[in-house]
């Protein structure tokens, strides 16, 4: 999922640390002129009581083009706009914008 919030732009870069015996995830983040954070928004979709899935023709676009959802796939981890162009449908991780 980092990776893909590198490749997309909402993040500069991201690093596994290991801290005693614990494994974090640091990620730096990306701020506008305005020092505002790139990302705006971050909804996560599925959760263990409730998994949402989508069709490989019914995954739609997110607030307008101006944002991405994230997800699993047969293929792997990937954007929405990913899964359209490759024809795969899966479950909906999360949404950010």
């Amino acid at each position: 999922m980092a990776k893909i919030l590198k490749e997309q732009g909402y993040i500069k870069d991201y690093e596994l640390i290991s801290l005693n015996n614990h494994k974090f995830l640091k990620l730096q983040l990306i701020y506008l002129k305005n020092e505002r954070s790139r990302i705006s928004g971050l909804k996560k979709a599925s959760r263990p009581g409730l998994r949402l899935y989508s069709k490989r023709g019914r995954i739609a676009a997110v607030t307008a083009n101006r944002g991405i959802a994230v997800l699993s796939t047969s293929s792997g981890v990937m954007t929405d706009r990913e899964a359209r162009e490759k024809g795969v449908g899966g479950e909906i991780l999360c949404y950010i914008w």
